[in-house]
């Protein structure tokens, strides 16, 4: 059992690390590379600029507060509203 599951696990690894490879080339050869270093090193001088970098404690590498997920919401509404209230007496004639 021990075997069989080490042996799938290392078919996951192994497919993961084909995959992995097959983006990078993809991304260096179609040029993607380049734009998407400028976007990181854009991205890491606005955090700078912003106080929101710091050195991770365990490996000693810069990490930035980016936003990675953002969101949108508005309402368009068209029309008209009115609202008329009153009150009143009346007497009857005998």
């Amino acid at each position: 059992m021990r075997k069989n599951i080490l042996r799938h696990l290392n078919a996951i690894e192994s497919f993961h690390s084909k995959f992995q490879k097959i983006i990078y080339i993809y991304i260096y050869t179609t040029g993607m590379g380049q734009a998407l270093r400028s976007m990181a090193d854009n991205s890491f001088e606005c955090a700078a600029a912003r106080g929101l970098v710091r050195k991770n404690a365990v490996h000693g590498e810069d990490e930035a507060r980016l936003v990675l997920e953002e969101s949108f919401g508005a309402h368009n509404e068209r029309g008209e509203s009115h609202s008329v209230t009153g009150t009143g007496d009346c007497e009857e004639k005998s």
